[in-house]
């Protein structure tokens, strides 16, 4: 019996309008009833009005949802950060975990949080995507030190 492929996907994008804990609380309500159906899973970052999500599931499913993510009106500048194939689910259990940062951030832009991520990335060889893709995120965030 040949085993279904799992595909993850991580992208970021900027909120076009700041998004209230009750919002961000609906739209995990929301995800949460629709990944079920489409046998997904994934986490959701929110931070300072920037989105970074993990999503994680069948190949057509995955692509489905970031098609409508890549369109939804409440996302500006989505950008694809990771996709691939891989043997196992990352958050097996989680139809959609939420993380909300009640830090600020810091006014960054989307284009500097990822010369910021490719900056950070550029040595790291063969480190899991998905928590070296969480922990830059947090620390991506957070003010840069003075030199």
């Amino acid at each position: 019996m040949g085993h279904e492929s799992i595909c993850q996907l991580i992208y970021v994008s900027q909120e076009r309008e700041q998004f209230s804990y009750a919002e961000l609380r609906e739209l995990q309500g929301v995800a949460i009833r629709q990944n079920r159906k489409l046998d997904l899973t994934g986490i959701l970052l929110y931070n300072g009005g920037f989105f970074l999500q993990m999503i994680e599931g069948p190949p057509s499913a995955v692509a489905q949802v970031y098609g409508k993510i890549a369109i939804d009106s409440r996302h500006q500048k989505p950008s694809l950060l990771y996709m691939e194939h891989v043997r196992a689910r990352s958050y097996k259990t989680w139809s959609m975990g939420v993380l909300d940062s009640s830090m600020p951030a810091w006014g960054l832009t989307l284009e500097q949080l990822l010369e910021r991520f490719q900056e950070r990335n550029a040595g790291l060889t063969k480190i899991d995507p998905v928590e070296s893709i969480v922990h830059v995120f947090e620390e991506l965030t957070k003010p840069a030190k003075a030199a």
